[in-house]
């Protein structure tokens, strides 16, 4: 009879220390990101393998995100775990958002290049997370299909890689 029970509450108790640690007990990471474009991104679980990114940041010209201001906003949903070990967690996500940026776009692949004061696209990231139980370290690394609706109707890539400290 103990053995039953111990074996109920093992079971009940698993799902909850399997999610212990970044999204769970912490849920908010503030950290940078580098690539397209160079930004301080900051990541909140939701709960339910779901999160909001954000970034600020500054846009480059030359690889397509103006030349001001940058800010993006997107969903993201952890869908499963790739590799778990020790004190190491790889889920990998997808999502959809908005971004917003000044100075114009330049396609990536052509030489076009727009001006304007703001440009608007849809983002639509795919990546990994490297989460890191103690200290509580996230490193990631995202592609992510921009489709751009204003200033004109175009498509860009940006590859970003970074890290997040969860508080």
């Amino acid at each position: 009879m103990r053995a039953r029970q111990s074996l109920a509450v093992c079971a009940l108790a698993w799902p909850l220390a399997a999610d212990a640690g970044i999204g769970d007990d912490h849920r908010f990471g503030l950290g940078v990101a580098l690539g397209d474009p160079t930004a301080i991104t900051g990541k909140w679980y939701l709960g339910g393998g779901s999160a909001l990114e954000a970034q600020i940041g500054d846009g480059n010209l030359e690889t397509q995100f103006g030349d001001g201001l940058y800010l993006h906003t997107v969903y993201l949903w952890h869908p499963s775990v790739l590799a778990e070990a020790n004190n190491v967690t790889v889920p990998w996500h997808i999502g959809v958002g908005g971004a917003l940026w000044e100075g114009g776009w330049c396609s990536v692949y052509s030489d076009f290049c727009t001006g304007g004061d703001l440009a608007l696209a849809v983002r639509a990231p795919i990546g990994i997370d490297v989460n890191l139980g103690d200290p509580r370290f996230q490193f990631f690394g995202d592609l992510a299909l921009s489709v751009l609706v204003v200033p004109d109707i175009d498509l860009g890539l940006g590859l970003q890689i970074g890290v997040r400290y969860y508080f």
